[in-house]
């Protein structure tokens, strides 16, 4: 018996570097659906900043912090209520390069 799966999901890529330097930072990226915080997922200790993470095609809220940096949420704010869902769709790859701040 075979089993095949139709692809339900999009890709999200790339880079999370500190704004002053441009030197790698080691992220945890976690998501969840919109509207809904406790359909949580994430992933921690990406190498050297890189990531490549699968995302479902219904709206997310992209988080990602670091220790010692300001928390990020997409489309690029360090404010949680600012955040904007983003969509991925099926088959679809996102690439993306994220700034982060130190904390003061």
């Amino acid at each position: 018996m075979n089993v095949y799966l139709a692809p339900q999901c999009g890709r999200l890529v790339g880079t999370v570097a500190d704004v002053a330097t441009g030197v790698p930072v080691v992220p945890q990226i976690s998501m969840w659906r919109e509207g809904n915080p406790k359909s949580y997922f994430g992933t921690a200790g990406s190498l050297k900043g890189d990531f490549d993470v699968l995302v479902p095609t219904v709206a997310v809220v992209l988080y990602i912090r670091a220790a010692g940096y300001r928390d990020w949420y997409y489309p690029g704010t360090s404010i949680a209520a600012r955040a904007r869902p983003l969509t991925v769709s099926a088959r679809q790859t996102l690439k993306m390069r994220v700034i982060m701040q130190k904390l003061p």
